[in-house]
């Protein structure tokens, strides 16, 4: 299946928050209010210069920490920036669907696809941002748990988006 084709199987992030538990519903609300405060006037302004269209496919579930997390992060950024459009699958139909188009052999999630305006891969995104991936510092790993590194996947994302 084509990236394009995928991504239109998707749902957007409130149907997909809808999706989750109660406690799940609410760890994705403090996220977002998490995101709000942490973001500085220039990463908002990164995110505001985007101006070709961008495109993330997003395997998550609502049950994860991590796509707690991230997705919401990277929902921010859609809705800030109307150039980026997010679609959310399921990980179970990405396993299904993505492994043979993507360099993984399993797939983490949350997994970002980043797609250009023409829904071809720019880079990917997995699980964490790589500055908490690659730390040993477990105050980092503590305060990214937190979520009070939602800047990092953001940054990391905005990144990939520049390429």
């Amino acid at each position: 299946m084509r990236f394009k084709a995928l991504f239109d199987q998707g749902i957007e992030f409130k149907t997909y928050v809808a999706q989750g538990s109660e406690e799940e519903i609410q760890a994705v609300g403090k996220t977002a209010e998490s995101v709000g405060h942490q973001l500085t006037p220039a990463l908002a302004s990164a995110i505001s210069s985007v101006s070709q269209g961008v495109n993330i496919l997003i395997a998550g579930e609502t049950w994860c920490p991590d796509c707690q997390l991230n997705i919401t992060a990277v929902s921010a950024m859609a809705q800030l920036q109307p150039n980026i459009n997010i679609s959310i699958i399921s990980r179970d139909f990405a396993e299904n669907n993505l492994l043979g188009q993507l360099d993984i052999s399993q797939v983490k999630i949350p997994l970002m696809v980043i797609l250009d305006q023409y829904y071809q891969p720019k880079g990917l995104f997995v699980e964490q941002p790589n500055t908490v991936k690659t730390s040993d510092d477990d105050a980092l790993k503590a305060a990214y748990n937190e979520g009070k590194c939602l800047n990092d996947t953001i940054i990391e994302v905005l990144d990939i988006i520049k390429v």
